[in-house]
């Protein structure tokens, strides 16, 4: 790890970034910016820092850096980073720290784990270069800004072609909830490293003999439809998807084709409409071709289908089930507004309502969590929800490769690493009708410890000191990793800041001035409205 001093700090100061040019998309209490002691850091100078190599086939980028300007960066030179995050606002410092995988992640893990060096910023001032060669390199993955602040970072990339060739399938469940064949099926279709290979009912053209026999796709996710999900009384089913670079002009030529737009279909209403084609036709195979960058960022309209998170149904209107404020973001959002719309419904502009709305709220109704779990107990895991948690959206299922080296504060890298073992990200992003989120929440949290995975922090997170000190700081690790970066009075603890669910006190309407408690009744007036909309 290469030091070179640029001028410690004079005051013990908390280093807080808040600004940097694009929406935060985690969903923890903010109040830790807050306070006399904080030193507020700006970094949207480093959203103009994009260095594209061919040689090397990497880019150096800085920390502001967004999705889409990277993507456009790299396209250009046609290369697209090895794991490449899927919303356009969301920024490459965020994407480091905050623990992102995509469909390429059952080859290459991480977001962070496709990158060669990063330039961190310690707490005592100094600026430090690191690749993963150090130690210290694999201690920032999960910890949000809570070791150091990343000033720049040099992203591994692979030549691509432009069209993405993508495959669906679907497997019904034999029971209900149950998604065994739908994750034996992309275990076979990840290749599984140097293990056994997973029985598939799947032929693909070209037929695979054995998974092994191949070059595992580049891409790789699926969605876990609940029952119900065609309209009709069907069991749940998994539609999985398998991309990979299209070469072949005829094929493209030939191929029916998607993308991304404004005023169409998002991308999981589109997996719906094809899951339709699918069904009954087990072992049947439906093939077309994407543009790229539509691809890589086909769930950024309706941020997933976080802008509908919950199932319309007709006949639960008709019975009074959805309140009129739900009844009114389903009108918004509805496929012939959208042109009109449409820019509504994006990532930054739904987390800045979820930001709005109270945090109890937010937690009361909704459940938005990301678990890592064994791929071996990935199909109980993704039952449990189904049986426990009555939410009607999708599950998203994402395999990831554990990391060559240990990384502590990760929720991939405790579990085996340099094993080449996978495991299954599970995405539960969805509305409740009980107003129990937090019961559901703490109940998938105990059940991903219990199984030995870990959840992502970038949600709300309820975990007790003593539970969050078992999985993050066995042995003071984490206390230890603080001392190291020089962390203390400088950045929030990780607990603190992912855990710390705290309400602002009230003020006193008494001892403001008319332009602060104007200012204070709009704020409750917007948290009154945002919490309507969930």
């Amino acid at each position: 790890m290469a030091s070179a001093p640029e001028g410690p700090l004079v005051e013990p100061r908390r280093l807080v970034v808040t600004e940097r040019g694009s929406p935060s998309c985690s969903i923890f209490s903010k109040d830790y910016k807050s306070g006399k002691d904080v030193l507020a850091l700006d970094l949207r100078h480093t959203a103009q820092l994009i260095e594209v190599d061919d040689g090397s086939q990497t880019v150096r980028c800085g920390a502001a850096v967004t999705m889409e300007s990277l993507v456009r960066a790299t396209l250009a030179h046609g290369m697209i980073p090895l794991v490449q995050p899927d919303f356009r606002r969301m920024t490459v410092g965020g994407s480091i720290m905050g623990t992102i995988c995509e469909s390429s992640s059952h080859q290459h893990g991480h977001f962070v784990d496709a990158c060669a060096w990063l330039l961190l910023r310690k707490g005592d001032g100094t600026s430090v270069t690191v690749t993963k060669a150090d130690e210290a390199f694999h201690e920032v993955n999960g910890s949000f800004g809570t070791l150091c602040t990343l000033l720049e970072a040099c992203v591994r990339c692979r030549r691509c072609a432009p069209w993405v060739r993508v495959t669906y399938s679907l497997l019904e469940d034999e029971a209900a909830g149950d998604p065994s064949a739908g994750v034996a099926h992309m275990a076979a279709l990840a290749g599984l490293g140097s293990c056994e290979p997973v029985e598939s009912s799947f032929q693909l053209e070209p037929p695979l003999a054995t998974p092994c026999e191949r070059r595992p796709f580049e891409y790789l996710d699926a969605l876990h439809l609940s029952a119900g999900w065609d309209g009709r009384d069907s069991l749940s089913a998994t539609a999985v998807m398998c991309g990979e670079d299209a070469l072949d002009q005829a094929e493209i030529a030939s191929l029916p084709s998607w993308e991304s737009s404004r005023d169409g279909y998002w991308f999981f209403e589109h997996v719906i409409q094809v899951a339709r084609k699918l069904r009954g036709r087990q072992g049947k195979v439906v093939s077309e071709i994407v543009p790229l960058e539509s691809y890589v960022f086909r769930y950024d309209r309706g941020a997933f289908w976080m802008a509908r998170p919950l199932r319309w149904s007709l006949r639960a209107a008709l019975q009074g089930m959805y309140s009129l404020p739900v009844l009114l973001l389903f009108l918004a959002s509805a496929p012939p507004l959208r042109p009109l719309l449409g820019d509504l419904f994006t990532p930054s502009a739904l987390y800045r309502v979820l930001r709005c709305a109270p945090v109890a709220a937010v937690n009361r109704k909704m459940v938005i969590c990301d678990f890592h779990i064994p791929l071996e107990d990935a199909a109980t895991f993704i039952r449990a929800i189904r049986h426990e948690v009555p939410i009607s959206t999708p599950l998203w299922l994402c395999l990831v490769r554990v990391p060559e080296r240990a990384q502590p504060l990760s929720p991939h890298g405790h579990y085996y690493p340099g094993s080449g073992k996978l495991l299954m990200n599970i995405g539960v992003w969805g509305r409740v009708g009980d107003g129990r989120g937090v019961a559901y929440s703490c109940l998938l949290e105990r059940k991903c410890t219990d199984m030995g995975g870990r959840k992502m922090l970038y949600s709300s997170n309820f975990y007790s000191g003593e539970e969050w000190d078992s999985i993050y700081n066995a042995d003071n690790a984490y206390t230890a990793m603080r001392k190291r970066w020089d962390a203390d009075g400088r950045f929030p603890h990780l607990f603190t800041k992912t855990c710390g669910i705290s309400s602002k006190a009230a003020a006193s309407m008494s001892s403001q001035s008319l332009g602060s408690w104007l200012s204070l009744w709009l704020d409750r007036l917007v948290e009154a409205i945002a919490a309507k909309l969930l």
